[in-house]
């Protein structure tokens, strides 16, 4: 009885909980274990300690409440922390007169700050009531496939405010390892040097760019729209291939040796230190694609990888993103159309962020599946799209995305639109890789699983 309460609650507590902008500061100051226990019932909308008593005929419960261990974990952007629910249950029986007792101890884990959008396997920043979700979920076909085992509470997001950040500071500086100060934005003179270009204000000339220094590989710099962007895997190296005009660009690392090969139009590089996974575009991606693209098979059962597993790819543009082909690593089984992952997960997140990466200036930031002739494409990874919105392109399909979608909106004219929350949806929690954030404090329930349980024998009164 008291375990099924507390699933319940589990179930509706808000996911998430708004924060005040102008409150996370002071509360930021005061986040110990005391916040926690506060905020832990305030989403469950429960006032620890208290009980629960029930009855029929000869036989009576009473179920006891109460907060135990807490465990702080600090991030970059925001906490995590997790407590203990302790359920003593008393059972007792007038005739014969015995009682009996037992007791379970629940963890939960919950997150409250500037939280990963890759947390959320659906978020709509568009007001409505909870009517219209529903009808909205259905009218643009969508299909939601959650883990509700460990997280009761994860549902839909229909923001009511703007929600996704732009704030795109951290993927420059991990990509171009450099240090930005906001507000101040980067410059063609900062730029230039980061690229290894000589110095001056001169716009930097359009190409593909790997950034180094004397303490090894950073991410990939575009500046100009790219052609193509192409995710392969080729003897056990993780090669992405960059297309612009008439000039073609190759990075071919190999995680094992820590070997890295660097083909330009004018020369080939190697290198003993891997790139640390930033790709930034200032520009448009007109095909983001797998291997040979225009020669595979239309049925699903052959598809070529993508990504190697366990790989880390971030992709940011600063405009529209065209993915043409299914994109997923090796491990992703095609079992009667369903996505089943086996082993070690790549992480690929695709960002388009709306705005120049360089001057700040807005742009169209959508992310377009297009299928072109296949009746399904399947795409492992987390989609965030901080423009106009999220478009598939065309009727009749099936578009399985098995990670996450952030958008204003979602267009979609008939085709079915299935999303598999990550089984490592928490990956993202704990990384010190850049990942997009809210662009408010929040605050949600996001672990819930019982860790022991004690029956004690039966005690007969005399």
């Amino acid at each position: 009885m008291g375990y099924l309460f507390l699933w319940e609650k589990a179930e509706a507590s808000s996911w998430p909980l708004l924060i005040r902008s102008s409150d996370w500061p002071v509360l930021e100051a005061q986040l110990d274990e005391k916040f926690c226990l506060w905020l832990l019932s305030r989403l469950l909308n429960l006032d620890f300690p208290f009980f629960l008593e029930s009855g029929w005929e000869n036989m009576s419960w009473k179920t006891s409440f109460s907060l135990g261990e807490t465990k702080i974990d600090f991030l970059a952007s925001h906490i995590q922390a997790k407590i203990s629910i302790r359920l003593r249950a008393q059972g007792r029986m007038l005739s014969p007169a015995y009682s009996s007792y037992s007791q379970l101890l629940v963890e939960t884990s919950l997150i409250a700050g500037y939280l990963p959008l890759t947390l959320f396997p659906l978020l709509v920043e568009k007001k409505m009531a909870p009517e219209e979700q529903s009808n909205y979920l259905q009218t643009k076909r969508i299909e939601l496939s959650l883990n509700k085992k460990t997280l009761p509470a994860i549902k839909p997001y229909f923001s009511q405010e703007e929600i996704i950040s732009k704030n795109i500071l951290p993927f420059l500086e991990k990509g171009l390892k450099i240090r930005l100060f906001e507000p101040d934005r980067i410059n063609s003179l900062v730029l230039r040097k980061a690229l290894g270009l000589e110095e001056s204000r001169e716009p930097v000339p359009e190409g593909v760019y790997l950034i180094k220094d004397d303490l090894g590989l950073g991410g990939v710099f575009v500046q100009g729209n790219l052609d193509k962007l192409v995710l392969t895997i080729e003897n056990g190296y993780q090669v992405i291939s960059f297309e612009q005009g008439d000039k073609n660009w190759e990075l071919r690392y190999h995680p094992p040796s820590s070997q890295t090969i660097w083909i330009t139009p004018e020369k080939s590089s190697v290198y003993d230190s891997l790139p640390n996974g930033i790709l930034l575009i200032n520009g448009n991606i007109s095909s983001l694609e797998g291997k040979d693209y225009e020669e595979m098979a239309i049925t699903t059962e052959d598809l070529p990888a993508s990504l190697l597993p366990g790989i880390k790819l971030c992709l940011v543009a600063s405009g529209k993103i065209n993915i043409n082909s299914p994109l997923f690593q090796p491990s992703l089984e095609i079992l009667p159309g369903i996505p089943y992952l086996q082993k070690k997960q790549s992480q690929l997140i695709i960002f388009s962020a709306g705005q120049d990466l360089i001057t700040g200036e807005e742009s169209d930031g959508s992310i377009i599946i297009d299928p072109g002739q296949r009746k399904e494409i399947i795409i492992e990874a987390n989609l965030t799209a901080a423009g106009k919105g999220i478009r598939i392109e065309g009727t009749g399909k099936k578009i399985t995305i098995k990670g996450g979608l952030q958008t204003k909106d979602i267009e979609n004219p008939g085709s079915i639109l299935k999303i598999i929350a990550s089984s490592q949806l928490y990956y993202f929690l704990k990384t010190e890789d850049p990942v997009p954030l809210t662009e408010k404090p929040l605050a949600a329930l996001i672990s819930f699983k019982p860790l022991e349980w004690r029956d004690n024998e039966r005690v007969y009164a005399d």
